[in-house]
């Protein structure tokens, strides 16, 4: 075939044609394109065949290559046809890099051109084209900012939007994604007001209603309600976005419109937002509303409507769907209803103990003494520790008249309800019942002085009492209160009567409570009363009221009695106590300075005057300016962390503090293989605020993290004494630094809640804490959770200088890595891919051991002289075997007013080992 002339290659091609031998055209077709005739048209002539001959790619690069010599129609047509029906991207790109050529292209042109590039791999080259393309199609510059977030081109990408959003050419698409680049910024005011300034942009209806969703979702967890609401509600009053709402954006609209508008509006709108989202949450979203507004017609709506279809099916054998309903029933007055849910709760869900709570109520209401028996008896053993299951057992022991159980549980519940005055009053009545007078005769004395503190309780002829508060004023006043005071309260009692608004169960009890009153108006009841004034004087009287407000740490209470001169019946160590308690902490150092000096004028010295003497130069100190500094070495499994600290604590007044805290650390990896590609410093700043009030203690910080991404850490603390001597400490955290590992440490964040439960019994002490934590990197992506268990029990064996403790202690933490981490931080991994979330997340362990503790007690306070401090922790992991927690150190003043420590702590647990060596220099200054 080489050897013929044009005319016989022609000729043959013909032929070959004309008997469909594809081959043989083929090979003509191939030999005419290296013969000196040779020309495009046997070139389009080899593409047909080959097409024809099924081999499209073959096709499709002989296009290819004659649209490299000549961009024509013809070529550009079959080359994107043959590109499309292959899905080749090489097609593609060749396609629109002849178009780009020719000019014309569209906003859509250059976006295909820019896909087909990324689709091969060339996302440099898309940014490329898509910003040659920009200043010509502004609404490219949405694409092209998530294309250059999407390589990790985060601040590019943000400017780039921000660019779009100036001009005006976001689409909703590119409004939603810069958005989401901002929230993963942790930017939430910047990302709600982009998608504010969007709402008119161009999109489908899909894209409005994720558009308004987001929109609102974002005003949601900002914590701004009625943007919210107005947000949904936006996407709801538009029929085409309204079935595109998402059910969790129902409820929330729902929700909102009750907070707003009231359960009336949220009624109204309930039918239609279930024909949308039917889910359990909304059922349950409508019953509440049903409970602020009962309905009997409303209710059976709702019967109806819920309870059909497969969800009703469901719901039909739901506990709580039955609990909640049982409210409505009651707040309808139908407690039989309400009765036959509850039952039916119970039945489905034998152990919930909030339903067989609400069940032993309700059965003690209706006084069905013979069911609440048995169903007391049933349900006692499982409601010892249930919130609340000490007060129905100790109510329904009364009822059934079981006094000594009752006064029993009475006695527990105590501590917790001191301060209610209903409850006080059965209280008193109960110990009446149970033969104990004196004992009673405390409990409602105990809520007449809680009656008296309510602002013109009896001082005015309209006390402003609650209605049942006033009846209980009524029955505690005789004996207690002038008569005239009485009168007032008697009279406020009628005018209730007067108004047609009491039940006819409350007119009863008014009825028998003014008729008791009455009863009690004989010629004895002054005498009793004038008895009471002159055997206590107005002195022993405070003096007595005094104590008692110290002991329950009352400090409204301890003000009003010292400022009515209740102090002068103190000795003077309890005099200080006192100004302390009654948060005047400069008044109780002049005090107790007063005290020392004329103990040591007279040459005295007592036990109780040596813990006043340490209390004092403590209260000093917590009172004084703090300024630390800090040279630490700390290693977190395989990161290391060198650098200094600086903090500052200022006493803003009297249980008023401000800290700052200044950190900033030079980052190395001990071990390239199991981490890399740190960045090189990781710095920290931190302001907060901490307040004592009373008994509470109250702490919030904010701050600024930097490593391998920033965050804004938060977090808030709250300390609070609980009955029985116990003390709780609660922390709430979000998006704080995470030392669970070093890559959480440098590239993730965590948000946790924490309880701490103490108790001390003499030398000995307990602590337990919970909590539980979410980790994600500090892009946002999230990580998994984690959740720790903490127990220690310990006693003292020796309190005084040197304090030496012996202690068991032991842990559970569970972790559970269920996310997928950002490609950026691939860097860290020495497989140079994106890390597993098992990287940053570790593994769960048990363990529990023995330790031995020196000096604890003094290891953060102030100390006049150098001493020694550690502890020695000897540990059986689940996983690690045997291990040791080791914490040892020396302090002590260098010029007086200052501290100098050194310090070392090692710890080995499943992310490898931590240690840390620190230098650290503290003084304090001011009053």
């Amino acid at each position: 075939a080489r050897q013929l002339d044009a005319a016989q290659a022609e000729l043959a091609w013909r032929l070959m044609l004309a008997s469909t031998d594809l081959n043989g055209a083929l090979h003509i077709a191939d030999a005419a394109l290296v013969a000196p005739y040779r020309s495009t048209a046997w070139a389009r002539r080899r593409a047909q065949v080959l097409e024809w001959n099924n081999q499209p790619d073959a096709a499709m690069h002989q296009w290819m290559a004659l649209l490299r010599q000549r961009i024509t129609q013809e070529a550009l047509s079959n080359v994107r046809r043959l590109a499309g029906n292959l899905h080749s991207s090489s097609g593609l790109i060749a396609y629109w890099e002849a178009r780009a050529r020719t000019g014309g292209m569209t906003a859509g042109d250059w976006l295909e051109y820019a896909q087909a590039l990324e689709n091969q791999g060339h996302p440099q080259q898309a940014v490329a084209v898509l910003r040659k393309a920009t200043p010509t199609h502004p609404s490219l510059l949405g694409p092209l900012a998530w294309l250059q977030g999407n390589m990790g081109e985060t601040d590019a990408s943000l400017q780039t939007y921000a660019k779009g959003l100036k001009l005006g050419a976001l689409d909703l698409r590119a409004s939603i994604d810069y958005a989401l680049a901002l929230l993963q910024a942790g930017q939430f005011q910047q990302a709600r007001d982009v998608l504010a300034q969007t709402q008119q942009a161009r999109g489908t209806d899909d894209l409005r209603a994720t558009h308004q969703g987001l929109l609102a979702d974002i005003d949601w967890d900002l914590g701004d309600t009625r943007a919210a609401r107005a947000a949904y509600a936006s996407a709801w009053n538009a029929p085409a976005l309204r079935g595109r709402m998402k059910p969790y954006q129902v409820e929330r609209f729902i929700v909102l419109t009750q907070q707003i508008d009231g359960p009336a509006a949220a009624l109204a709108l309930l039918p239609k937002a279930w024909e949308i989202a039917p889910t359990k949450s909304l059922a349950m979203d409508w019953l509440q509303a049903l409970v602020k507004l009962p309905s009997l017609q409303g209710l059976q709506d709702w019967t109806r409507t819920v309870f059909a279809g497969a969800l009703g099916e469901e719901l039909k054998r739901d506990p709580q769907v039955f609990a909640a309903r049982s409210q409505v029933w009651q707040a309808l007055g139908r407690r039989r209803e309400a009765l036959a849910d509850l039952r039916a709760a119970v039945r489905l869900a034998p152990d919930n103990r909030d339903d067989q709570i609400a069940l032993l109520w309700l059965l003690l209401d209706m006084n069905r003494l013979d069911e609440l028996r048995t169903a007391f008896k049933q349900f006692a053993p499982g409601l010892q520790r249930a919130p609340g299951g000490l007060e129905v057992q100790a109510a329904v022991a009364q009822a059934l008249g079981d006094l000594r159980l009752a006064v029993a549980l009475s006695q527990r519940l105590y501590p917790r309800k001191r301060l209610d005055t209903l409850w006080l009053v059965n209280y008193g009545d109960l110990l009446t019942r149970a033969g104990h007078a004196v004992r009673a005769q405390a409990a409602y004395d105990q809520a007449w002085r809680l009656l008296r503190r309510a602002p013109a309780a009896f001082g005015t002829r309209k006390p402003h009492l609650r209605f049942d508060d006033l009846l209980a004023a009524l029955r505690l006043s005789y004996g207690r209160a002038p008569r005239q005071a009485q009168q007032h309260i008697v009279a406020a009692l009628r005018a209730r009567l007067r108004s047609g608004a009491v039940p006819a169960q409350a007119r009863q009890q008014m009825d028998a409570a003014i008729a008791d009153w009455l009863l009690h108006l004989d010629t004895t009841a002054p005498a009793r009363w004038w008895l009471a004034r002159a055997v206590l004087t107005r002195a022993d009287r405070q003096s007595i009221e005094l104590q008692v407000a110290l002991q329950e740490q009352d400090r409204e209470q301890v003000r009003d009695l010292l400022d009515a001169g209740a102090a002068r019946a103190l000795t003077p160590i309890d005099r200080v106590e006192a100004l302390r308690a009654a948060g005047r902490p400069m008044q109780a150092l002049r005090q107790a300075d007063r005290v020392l000096e004329q103990a040591a004028e007279q040459g005295l010295s007592s036990p109780a005057l040596e813990a006043l003497a340490r209390q004092t130069a403590q209260d000093r100190i917590n009172l004084a300016d703090r300024t630390t500094l800090r040279f630490a070495s700390q290693q977190t499994d395989a990161v290391m962390r060198q650098g200094p600290l600086l903090e500052q604590n200022i006493t803003l007044a009297p249980g008023l503090r401000l800290s700052l805290h200044v950190e900033r650390d030079r980052l190395s990896t001990r071990d390239a293989s199991a981490i890399t590609g740190l960045p090189p410093t990781w710095t920290d700043a931190q302001a907060g605020l901490s307040w004592k009030h009373g008994i509470l203690d109250f702490g919030a910080k904010i701050g600024r993290n930097t490593a391998l991404g920033n965050i804004t850490p938060l977090e808030l603390t709250l300390g609070a004494p609980l009955p029985g001597g116990m003390a709780l400490q609660a922390q709430a955290q979000r998006h704080a630094v995470a030392d669970e590992s070093g890559a959480l440490l440098v590239a993730g964040r965590r948000d946790r809640l924490a309880v701490t439960l103490t108790k001390t019994f003499g030398r000995f002490w307990a602590s337990v804490s919970e909590s539980d934590s979410r980790y994600a990197t500090r892009l946002g992506s999230d990580l998994g959770t984690g959740r720790s268990t903490q127990a220690q029990a310990g006693v003292w064996l020796r309190q005084g200088e040197p304090d030496l403790a012996l202690k068991v202690l032991g842990y559970s933490n569970q972790f559970a890595a269920t996310g997928t981490p950002e490609a950026f931080y691939a860097r860290l991994n020495p497989a140079g891919v994106p890390p597993p979330a098992s990287m940053f997340i570790p593994a769960g362990d048990d363990a529990y051991g023995l330790g031995i503790a020196l000096n604890q007690l003094a290891a953060d306070r102030y100390s006049s002289h150098w001493l020694p401090f550690g502890e020695l922790d000897l540990l059986r992991s689940r996983r690690l075997g045997n291990t040791t927690g080791i914490n040892l150190g020396v302090q002590g003043p260098v010029f007086g007013g200052d501290q100098l420590s050194l310090q070392y702590q090692r710890q080995q647990d499943t992310t490898g080992l931590n240690r840390q060596w620190s230098l650290q220099y503290r003084i304090w200054f001011g009053p």
